[in-house]
């Protein structure tokens, strides 16, 4: 089951606003801002490489042309940080989900690459509930996965600073978020959606951010799992390239989550997967949102003469907002998308 964006009931201006006002009351958010464990190339570069909808089952056969792939894209593109996206694993009991992500992350871990993950709807949903599923990927080897504040909704909510290639202070951010999973009333909304005290943490994060930048933003991206409603705006208003071949599923609520990044005025480029069969990005007054097209052999579509699997690959340049993407599908066919400045 899935939302139409026809169905769709956004909140008002007003109502986020007083939502997001009685928040900033209740929360008690740290002030300690994270040291970077990341940083650009000597040329100024920094590479992702982005995976979603793995849908990791206890290693079969699916599973392993899903590795096979993962570890040729890992190889071809050397990159500097590997996110996986969501939907990472569908295994049931801690010991599966373990091994899972020693196998899924293992052509970044074995060649030194740091990782990182979101929680899609799917993980958490066979067994082992979403908190355990997340403490599972947080004591995995390799990862750069952090616990999110416990004070806000959702686990997969943190930010991960890169500094300069000389080290010292962050150049650039990388927001994950937590698009969480089903709403409980259906009725409402089929999925859940990003909280108000989940865009209110990410507003004070990029204020502190700013802060300690004396006053000036940071280039930032966003990385999780369910798209906003704004993609089908963009799709339809913006610049775009690339393919939709499916509905955009998403929540029928809307999170105010886009106009917090044009208050904030850091995030570029806000980066989803959900829908396998999407790999658009599209431009709108100065941000980009795109699909980073699904990876999994496990999932739906697969259909290899019809739409490829594959991974988007986002390269980053220090000191400016722009940055390069292109998608890297099987048999090593390169799709270049789009400068998006």
């Amino acid at each position: 089951m899935a939302c139409r964006i026809s169905r769709l009931l956004p909140l008002s201006s007003l109502a986020l606003a007083l939502l997001l006002g009685l928040g900033c009351a209740r929360l008690n958010f740290s002030s300690h801002l994270a040291g970077p464990p990341l940083h650009f190339r000597a040329d100024g570069t920094f590479k992702i490489v982005t995976f979603g909808d793995i849908h990791w089952d206890r290693a079969n056969e699916r599973d392993r042309r899903t590795l096979k792939l993962m570890d040729r894209i890992v190889e071809t593109e050397k990159p500097d940080l590997v996110i996986y996206t969501g939907d990472n694993c569908i295994s049931a009991d801690a010991a599966s989900i373990t091994g899972a992500y020693r196998d899924l992350t293992a052509p970044a871990v074995k060649r030194g690459i740091p990782w990182a993950a979101a929680l899609g709807n799917h993980d958490g949903e066979f067994g082992h509930n979403r908190r355990e599923h997340y403490e599972i990927i947080l004591h995995a080897p390799g990862t750069v996965t952090r616990r999110g504040p416990k004070n806000i909704y959702g686990f997969s909510n943190y930010v991960l600073p890169i500094a300069s290639a000389q080290g010292g202070r962050a150049r650039a951010l990388l927001y994950i978020l937590d698009s969480n999973a089903y709403h409980a009333d259906k009725d409402l909304s089929f999925y859940d959606w990003i909280r108000p005290d989940q865009v209110q943490w990410y507003l004070q994060t990029a204020a502190r951010y700013k802060q300690a930048n004396h006053g000036a933003v940071l280039p930032a991206y966003a990385f999780f799992h369910i798209p906003l409603q704004e993609y089908e705006l963009f799709w339809q208003k913006g610049k775009h390239v690339g393919d939709q071949r499916e509905e955009i599923y998403c929540p029928r609520v809307n999170s105010g989550l886009w106009a917090a990044i044009l208050e904030a005025g850091d995030i570029k480029g806000v980066f989803v997967g959900h829908s396998h069969l999407n790999d658009f990005i599209a431009g709108y007054h100065g941000l980009w949102l795109g699909f980073v097209r699904g990876v999994g052999f496990n999932g739906y579509g697969d259909d290899p003469h019809a739409f490829k699997r594959g991974a988007r690959v986002i390269e980053l340049r220090e000191g400016q907002r722009a940055f390069k993407t292109w998608l890297h599908l099987e048999g090593d066919e390169i799709v270049h998308q789009t400068l998006c400045d």
